[in-house]
C-alpha cells in the first residue's frame, strides 16, 4: 500500500512539473485584477525565446516607424493597423504579461509609452503562432492609447 502510494504521488508531481514547465510564465502575483500591476513575471526559462523575440521585432519597427519592414517580415499583419501604430510610435515598452491561447499560440502583453504619452499606460497585445515550417510569426496585434 506504501508502495502505491508513492509512485502515485510521484507521478503526480512528475504531472505537475511537466504543466508547470510547459507554461509560458511560471511566476506571476499581480497585486489586482488590472493589467499593469504585476509585481512578479517569471518567464519559463525552459521555454524557448523565439516567440518573445518576435514580439520584441514588431515593437523595434514600430519604434522606427519601419511599416515596410515590419510587413516583409511578419506578412499576416493588417497593414493599415500597421501604419495607423507607426503614427504614435511605442518610445519604450515593458512586458507585463505572457499567456498561451488556444492553438498553441502565445500573447504577449506590453505596457508601452509614447512621444505623445511619455507615461506608461498604453498596452500592446501581440499574439504570436508558429508557421508551417516551425518558426515563430507574428499573426496580429493590438493596441490601446
Amino acid at each position: 500500500m506504501k508502495k502505491l502510494f508513492v509512485i502515485i504521488a510521484t507521478m503526480a508531481c512528475i504531472a505537475v512539473l511537466v504543466w508547470r514547465f510547459t507554461c509560458p510564465a511560471l511566476v506571476r502575483i499581480r497585486t489586482s485584477i488590472f493589467a499593469g500591476s504585476t509585481l512578479v513575471l517569471v518567464l519559463n526559462p525552459i521555454r524557448s525565446q523565439s516567440a518573445r523575440n518576435s514580439a520584441e521585432s514588431l515593437l523595434e519597427f514600430l519604434h522606427t516607424k519601419d511599416a515596410l519592414g515590419a510587413l516583409k517580415r511578419f506578412p499576416l499583419l493588417d497593414r493599415h493597423e500597421l501604419e495607423d501604430s507607426i503614427l504614435n510610435p511605442p518610445t519604450h515598452w515593458t512586458l507585463d504579461d505572457v499567456v498561451a491561447e488556444p492553438g498553441g499560440g502565445l500573447a504577449f502583453e506590453y505596457i508601452n509609452a509614447t512621444a505623445s504619452h511619455e507615461d506608461m499606460g498604453g498596452y500592446i497585445w501581440i499574439h504570436c503562432i508558429r508557421n508551417s515550417q516551425g518558426i515563430w510569426t507574428v499573426s496580429s496585434f493590438d493596441r490601446v492609447f
